[in-house]
């Protein structure tokens, strides 16, 4: 299956059985609260995890010790964990997870990881239109909040996508691409909070992205 391709829908049984596209909802009240973080100066040490702490969020340790996660699989080595679920990453930026497009049955993801978390959920058979759905679902609300993105930016040979809005000091990004976890087999869809500057932190899209958006 080349890089882009529909699975879902245009493959074999067994590999549509194997399909899966997982959620994590970002809800309106979660967004508007990603925004404010996206007005603070991310510069200065445990800002971010200061602010996301007084919105619910908990360190991996005190979320492990609710009952919810007792018989969940092992979760990624993240920073804090949303109040819904979502596990997110904090190194001079924000970065949190949403959507999760990947295969199970095989050597590497045997059974269904991510719809088995604490709140989130699976699709069996699902693809990329699911996907797809839910990353323009989280780009909706954003421009709710914050009018019209400022850049768009596709690149259907990797299947991957670019919405950016400059929000005070920062950059808030939603983005479609490969993920890290899988060995970039999988893709995952994530909000990303960074400093809109030419050295700060992590910036999903490479140096091209990062110069569009400090110029």
């Amino acid at each position: 299956m080349s890089e882009g391709q529909s699975h879902a829908g245009t493959g074999s049984a067994e590999e549509e059985d194997h399909a899966r596209v997982a959620l994590c909802p970002v809800t309106p009240e979660l967004a508007h609260g990603l925004v404010g973080i996206a007005e603070l100066d991310l510069t200065g040490p445990g800002t971010a995890g200061q602010a996301l702490g007084e919105l619910g969020w908990r360190t991996l340790e005190d979320a492990l010790e609710d009952p919810a996660y007792e018989t969940a699989p092992d979760i990624p080595e993240c920073d804090l964990i949303s109040p819904l679920g979502h596990f997110t990453y904090l190194d001079g930026y924000v970065a949190m997870p949403f959507s999760y497009l990947y295969t199970i049955g095989g050597e590497l993801l045997p059974d269904d990881y991510w719809g088995a978390l604490p709140g989130w959920r699976s699709e069996p058979g699902a693809w990329r239109t699911e996907f797809d759905a839910h990353a323009e679902s989280v780009v909706r609300l954003m421009t709710d909040r914050l009018g019209p993105a400022h850049h768009d930016i596709r690149r259907p040979k990797y299947g991957a996508r670019y919405v950016t809005w400059a929000v005070g000091p920062n950059v808030l990004v939603i983005t479609q691409r490969r993920e890290p976890i899988s060995y970039h087999q999988f893709e995952h869809a994530e909000v990303v909070v960074c400093p809109r500057t030419v050295e700060g932190g992590h910036l999903p899209g490479g140096p091209a992205l990062r110069e569009l958006v400090t110029t």
